[in-house]
């Protein structure tokens, strides 16, 4: 080996130290590891255990702080009810930002096809959403079975106590060696040896073991034919086959973080922004979501907020310790005064009581235009324009108190008080670009409130950017405010360039050529709206856009829209189901046109071209229906491009 990486969660546990059973290493973090890869480990007969650290724990021990200081209720997330109406609307609305391993638009597609209406029915899909069932179209037969479209049956009557509970499919490894047991007569033991040769699809040991589960199967009176069918079943479905106690775990934990978020959303989201504060693409989708619910998201306070994201009453509070150049012994000053002594009642009363070197000039005027002195009652011209003299009373009246000094009179010495001049406060666009520069996201307001009906024809950056590998090579168009700006020269000594764009949801970046940076190089500077018209490039670490256009914003919905050759539309396995037909053939009868329309199934790799009935007008709107329906990556044009260009 030239190298050797670390398992993200393996753990060898040993009765005595593990180097007497195998040779070890540091990592580059100092911590123990084993020469030997996993599977010698095992063969040495070592117990390795896969240890998961889950982020969503934290978030719901952090929800149910802020609950129990928030709202005064001692929430038992243990003790939640597994039927719960309010979880169960959330679910199927599609609302699952933030919910376990049930934010991927697929996942989401999958769940609003299912119809959960309990706990129990989230197991299943934490089994379901994986390659091999989406593939094999067994998610589709589950849902249609539990809905009622196809009809259960079993491959033979002794299993339908097993094979009840997931409508006559066999998706847990638990069934296999209960149907071995059961039909069989296998032990228990056996039966978990059988799972394995499954799993591992050992065609010698899975021979000798069809034989022994015929003979079984004789015994219990079943013809060889049927324990034949039978086995043949259970080894096309073990390859499929989940462990159901991890997806009971695990469909907890989502049941968990759904019932948090559709009873005290504000707590739990605002746990999800702690955690995830950091992650910019995250945080940003969860605050663009919370604010869809309805849910106020507040600057920070020198009165209310903590550390990080905190909630007070209905709203959320962004951290002290989120703004950029104040640290954290500051923080922790401020929120130990006020602790101590109550609420701030001034500028000078903040400065006077924080006995901190650190609150120089440079952090009260970050805490003054990120919005955090606001509750003082003057707006941040006003306080920034008597910045200065409030630190040099503050200075004076901490010197004096630290030497001893007193008044001719007795008492302290009084600072002096500060007159505010008649300033206006600044504009709306000043305060949220200095929100953004202080905090990294835009509070109260977004410079893309102006063009929400451009954005509409736009695709969401996070949805690029959680599932890029699938868009690869798919023209989109992407809208949002350009953060950065990097102009360099190609080998040939042309200019080109990278740039930052930012939407509602998340950032990613877009490379512009020199064809196109010749023609767009006007528009592409900091702050300004744009649309990029381009092509998806993504792999295993990043996504990007390789742009083809470069439109203002403003004028989007004037450019008039190119004749397309041909309309591609990309159906994933999540979407292949007759709701989702229906609804298509309606919006493409709707929408009745010239233009042609091809169907990509993408779990048979087919290529379907709809006949002339199903022709479509590729206008917006119907582009709109269609990336509602599919995703927005689902729904590619084929620009008709003139002779000669």
């Amino acid at each position: 080996s030239r190298n050797s990486g670390t398992h993200a969660a393996g753990v060898v546990i040993c009765s005595e130290p593990v180097e007497e059973y195998v040779p070890i290493q540091l990592t580059q973090d100092n911590f123990i590891q084993t020469q030997y890869e996993k599977d010698l480990d095992e063969e040495l007969g070592l117990l390795k255990m896969d240890l998961l650290g889950l982020r969503n724990l934290t978030v719901i021990h952090d929800a149910l702080e802020m609950i129990k200081t928030n709202r005064g209720i001692a929430l038992d997330i243990e003790a939640i009810p597994h039927v719960d109406e309010l979880t169960c609307k959330m679910l199927c609305s599609g609302d699952t930002v933030g919910v376990f391993q049930s934010e991927s638009s697929g996942f989401t597609s999958l769940l609003m096809q299912l119809e959960p209406e309990c706990f129990e029915d989230l197991i299943p899909m934490v089994a379901l959403y994986r390659p091999g069932p989406l593939g094999s179209g067994m998610a589709e037969d589950f849902i249609n079975r539990k809905h009622g479209k196809t009809a259960v049956d079993y491959p033979h009557p002794s299993l339908e106590t097993i094979l009840k509970e997931t409508y006559g499919i066999i998706l847990y490894q638990e069934q296999v060696m209960q149907i071995a047991s059961v039909m069989g007569g296998f032990s228990l033991g056996q039966a978990d040896l059988l799972r394995r040769a499954m799993g591992h699809k050992e065609p010698e040991i899975l021979q000798a073991q069809r034989e022994l589960f015929v003979k079984g199967a004789a015994v219990q009176k079943i013809s060889e034919e049927i324990a034949n069918r039978v086995f043949d079943l259970m080894v096309h479905f073990a390859g499929y086959g989940f462990n159901k106690s991890h997806s009971v775990c695990y469909g907890w934990i989502a049941w968990q973080t759904a019932y948090l978020k559709a009873h005290y959303r504000p707590e739990f989201m605002a746990a999800m922004m702690t955690c995830y504060n950091g992650d910019r693409n995250k945080v940003s989708r969860y605050i663009s979501d919370t604010r869809r619910a309805g849910v106020k998201i507040a600057a920070p306070d020198v009165n209310r907020s903590e550390a990080g994201f905190s909630v007070n009453g209905d709203t959320i509070l962004f951290g002290l310790a989120g703004v950029q150049n104040v640290g954290e012994g500051i923080v922790n000053s401020i929120i130990g005064a006020r602790k101590k002594d109550g609420a701030f009642k001034s500028i000078s009363d903040l400065l006077e009581r924080i006995d901190s070197k650190g609150l120089n000039s440079r952090a009260c005027e970050s805490l003054i235009r990120c919005g955090a002195m606001d509750s003082f009652g003057y707006n941040r011209r006003q306080l920034i324009e008597v910045l200065p003299q409030a630190l040099n009373n503050a200075s004076v009246t901490r010197s004096d108190r630290e030497s001893g000094q007193l008044s001719l009179f007795g008492g302290e010495i009084k600072a002096k008080t500060i007159v505010y001049p008649d300033l206006p406060d600044m504009s709306a666009a000043e305060k949220i670009d200095s929100e953004r520069k202080l905090l990294g996201f835009y509070v109260s307001g977004h410079p893309l409130d102006s063009y929400k009906q451009q954005m509409k024809y736009c695709s969401p950056i996070y949805s690029l950017l959680s599932d890029g590998m699938k868009y690869d090579g798919k023209m989109v168009s992407v809208g949002g405010i350009i953060t950065r700006v990097k102009s360099m020269t190609t080998k040939k000594g042309a200019p080109m360039g990278y740039v930052s764009l930012e939407d509602y949801e998340g950032a990613m970046e877009a490379v512009i050529f020199p064809s196109v940076w010749e023609n767009s190089r006007m528009m592409v500077s900091e702050d300004r709206a744009v649309c990029v018209r381009g092509r998806v490039q993504a792999n295993e670490r990043d996504v990007r856009i390789l742009a083809e256009e470069i439109i203002p914003l403003a004028q989007f919905h004037k450019v008039v829209r190119p004749m397309y050759k041909s309309v591609h539309l990309y159906i994933d396995a999540a979407h292949e189901s007759d709701a989702v037909s229906n609804r298509l053939s309606v919006i493409l009868r709707e929408n009745h046109g010239n233009v042609p329309v091809f169907l990509h199934l993408e779990r048979t790799h087919q290529k379907i071209t709809m006949s002339r009935e199903f022709y479509l007008d590729f206008s917006a709107d119907s582009e709109i229906a269609l990336k509602k329906l599919l995703g927005p990556q689902s729904v590619v044009g084929e620009v008709l491009h003139k002779q000669g260009n």
